[in-house]
Parts: C-alpha cells; structure tokens; sequence
C-alpha cells in the first residue's frame, strides 16, 4: 500500500477519537443526550475504500492503474473531471462493486441557468403519480403490473420443484 493510503486510515481513525471525546464532553455540558461508542478498528476485509492523495494512481483515459497492485483498472466515465484532481477514492459497495470518486480543485463553476421568475407547484396522488400546476399529469411506473409475467413465469417453475431431503445417505421426495 501507498503511504499516504495507511495515512489517511490513521486519520480517519483520529477523527473518530476526537469525536468520541467531543461527545463525551457535550453530554457532560448537556449539550446532547446521545451516546457514542468507542470507536473500533475495523478488519482490512471490512474496510471499504482507499483514498489516494497525490501518488499510488495514473489515469489514462477511462483506464486507472493503482501502482500497489501493478494492473489496469477500465471504468465508466461519463465526464471529464474538471480542475485539478486533488484525492482519488475508490470504494467497494455491498453488491461488490467498485465506484470511484474525484476530489477536485480550482474547478470553474458553470454557468448559472437564467432565471424565468415563475413558480411552478406539483401535487403527489395515488391516482396520477405527479400533477403540475399547469395540468400536465405523470402516470404512475407501476413497476408490479410491469413484472407479472415474471413473476408468474417464477411462481410457476417454484411450484413444479420437488423438496428433497436428504438423511444418512437416504434421499427422500416430500
């Protein structure tokens, strides 16, 4: 692992500390009623992201190499980061996946959108699932309607399954 890497979990980790303490000291002021555990050094596989600051990466186009492991990352970029790329994290979701995500500065603010001076008002139902103030209406994606023949298709192939138990070497049909 880079440096800055084991860094920036051991500064992580201080500002838990010093939050820990801060709210130790507000519950004696009767600022607050809450209670915050100790905070715990999580297992590196429970650890679900890395932060690199200004070394341990190249970018190449849609492609990142991580130095630490010598190997070619492709992802999915949908715009160009603007201004300086100041930290990298990578993170790993529950599913497994992997987003990375781009601290930038000096980054030019784009242009305001004009402003119309008109106000527009929309109405949530269960009828019409958005209505605006000017009448357009939004139906509903009724998302359960859309899935009924998989679901049928599923519940039938679950009804034909055959329960097996197995005990000893036995195998019984139920």
């Amino acid at each position: 692992m880079p440096s800055q890497v084991v860094q920036d979990v051991v500064l992580r980790y201080g500002k838990s500390q010093d939050t820990f303490f801060q709210n130790i000291e507000d519950r004696k002021a009767g600022l607050t009623t809450r209670k915050v555990g100790r905070p715990k050094i999580k297992p590196r596989q429970k650890y679900n992201s890395m932060t690199f600051t200004q070394a341990g990466y190249k970018l190449e186009d849609n492609r990142i190499k991580i130095n630490c492991i010598d190997t070619l990352f492709s992802f999915h970029k949908h715009r160009e980061p603007k201004g300086n790329i100041k930290t990298i994290t990578i993170k790993r979701d529950r599913c497994g996946d992997y987003w990375i995500c781009f601290s930038c500065e000096n980054v030019d603010d784009s242009e305001p959108k004009p402003k119309t001076g008109k106000s527009a008002g929309f109405d949530y139902g269960n009828k019409t699932f958005l209505t605006s103030d000017e009448g357009t209406q939004i139906e509903s994606p009724q998302f359960f309607k859309q899935s009924l023949n998989t679901l049928r298709s599923l519940n039938k192939a679950l009804s034909r399954k055959v329960k097996v138990l197995i005990t000893g070497g036995v195998v019984f049909a139920l």
